[in-house]
């Protein structure tokens, strides 16, 4: 059973304080930056919806014009 995601009970109760903090500063390091790619990424991705569903609004305007000749 591990007390810290990475960690084993043993490694925590043996390591060094210091030791355990590097780590799970290198960890959260690896994971900001992850949770930026990821919040960049969701933002082209709205970005992307935003123009899909404007270019589908032109296109239904313009099938509703045709169909009103």
């Amino acid at each position: 059973m591990s007390l810290f995601k990475g960690f084993k009970l043993y490694e925590v109760l043996e390591s060094k304080p210091r030791v355990l903090i590097t780590v799970l500063s290198e960890q959260l390091a690896l994971t900001n930056q992850a949770l930026e790619g990821m919040s960049t990424e969701m933002k082209v991705v709205q970005q992307d919806r935003r123009r899909l569903e404007d270019r589908v609004g032109e296109l239904e305007n313009r099938i509703k014009s045709l169909e009103d000749k």
